[in-house]
């Protein structure tokens, strides 16, 4: 029994998106510059990081360094909280006034002379020191810096010292409908999805915009449009674009924890303690939701953009507006967090492009209602959809009009009287 024309047209639609998707993804994990795009990102984290930590290294060595180097020097003592037992240990004179611990480094008799003010709180602590190199200099007021702090940590116990020392930290525990809450640990996961949707648009979207545009400008849009049609088309170039984008990200990830485990063998790091991070599936489902809808509506209306500009330049000139809508609920979220249901904060939960960014931050922060959330994902979806088929009625215009921007409003030709 034969299929009907219907079911032929739906299996040869299935498999042209198929061919479409296979061939852009394909393609592009065949590109050098792909892969090498991959891996430079992650490079030039660890390239930063590097020069961080050995730069810090560096500067703590050098002050330790400096600290331990011995130097003659006197101080005066208005402020009364230098230690004598300290001072007799390190062989440091006692001087009357700052005229007369001034005399002696110009005359080299001390290399250093410190005055410590009786109001230590509005007054700065003087140093003076024999010239000795640009950064050898830093010695004498590391020096006295340390001898007044280990003077008043000898007269302070241990309890006081941690206050003063911002070394005292507190445990939190807080509980919702009579069980403990862990409102950090609920969030990590739905912030994770955000976090990713904002890197993704920031960084993928000149990608994006430029989906379509190259093939209108190698005019291979005309040939293409000759045997598929132009949703399916779009529909498989967008799809085949976030894989990609996903499979950089994924291998980024990838790259950054085993660079991560790597050194971590060499050089002692931060300890890093995930077991807080607990799994609410509600949550996390919609957060998972959003992104793919935003992600999905995003791209669509980057390659829209894309299919209604002749050049890539001409492309990249209304990247802000898109980005802009996308980042102006950041400004909101204090509001959005205080007062949810405030008209700006609504007015943007179920605005399309400003939707994502505030849905997502809410959720994550356990806020976000699903009724709010459902109302949210299904204006999106229908969003979502509707610029798929601009997207394609723009690419299939723009591939006739490939030498110029797309006019969507033409002035109809004046129509001479007989």
């Amino acid at each position: 029994m034969s299929k009907s024309p219907t079911n032929n047209c739906r299996h040869l639609l299935g498999h042209n998106f198929g061919i479409v998707y296979r061939f852009e993804v394909i393609r592009m994990l065949k590109k050098k510059s792909f892969w090498l795009s991959i891996i430079a990102f992650p490079l030039l984290l660890a390239g930063i990081f590097a020069i961080s930590f050995f730069a810090n290294a560096s500067s703590d060595d050098l002050t330790d360094k400096l600290a331990d180097q011995s130097f003659s020097m006197a101080v005066t003592d208005d402020s009364q909280l230098i230690n004598d037992e300290l001072l007799k240990q390190l062989n440091v004179q006692t001087v009357d006034n700052t005229e007369q611990g001034i005399e002696m480094v110009k005359s080299n008799k001390v290399e250093a002379y410190v005055y410590y003010p009786a109001n230590l709180s509005k007054n700065k602590i003087e140093v003076y020191g024999q010239h000795i190199g640009l950064f050898d200099n830093g010695k004498y007021s590391t020096v006295a810096t340390q001898l007044l702090q280990s003077s008043v940590q000898a007269d302070v116990d241990a309890n006081t010292m941690a206050v003063l020392s911002d070394k005292v930290s507190s445990d939190s525990h807080y509980y919702r409908d009579g069980k403990e809450y862990n409102m950090l640990g609920d969030m990590v996961v739905p912030i994770a999805f955000l976090v990713l949707f904002y890197l993704i648009i920031c960084i993928f979207s000149g990608q994006m915009l430029t989906a379509t545009v190259e093939e209108k400008e190698n005019r291979i849009t005309e040939m293409l449009l000759t045997t598929i049609k132009p949703s399916t088309l779009i529909s498989g170039k967008i799809f085949a674009f976030i894989t990609l984008i996903l499979v950089q990200v994924l291998v980024i990830i990838g790259l950054v924890v085993a660079g991560y485990l790597v050194v971590a063998r060499f050089v002692e790091l931060p300890n890093l303690d995930l077991s807080f991070i607990t799994f609410d599936p509600a949550r996390i489902a919609i957060a998972a939701a959003l992104f793919i809808v935003s992600i999905l509506m995003y791209a669509g209306i980057m390659v829209a953009i894309g299919a209604a500009t002749p050049t890539a330049k001409e492309a990249n000139n209304f990247l802000s507006i898109p980005v802009l809508l996308m980042i102006i609920p950041l400004y909101f979220i204090s509001t959005a967090i205080s007062t949810p249901n405030d008209p700006v904060v609504v007015t943007m939960m179920y605005f399309p492009l400003t939707a994502p960014i505030l849905l997502m931050t809410m959720n994550a922060l356990g806020i976000l209602s699903i009724s709010s959330a459902m109302i949210g994902l299904a204006i999106m979806t229908v969003t979502t959809i509707i610029i798929f088929v601009i997207a394609a009625k723009l690419f299939q215009t723009g591939a006739i009009e490939y030498h110029r921007r797309i006019q969507l409003f033409r002035k109809k030709p004046n129509q001479k009287a007989s």
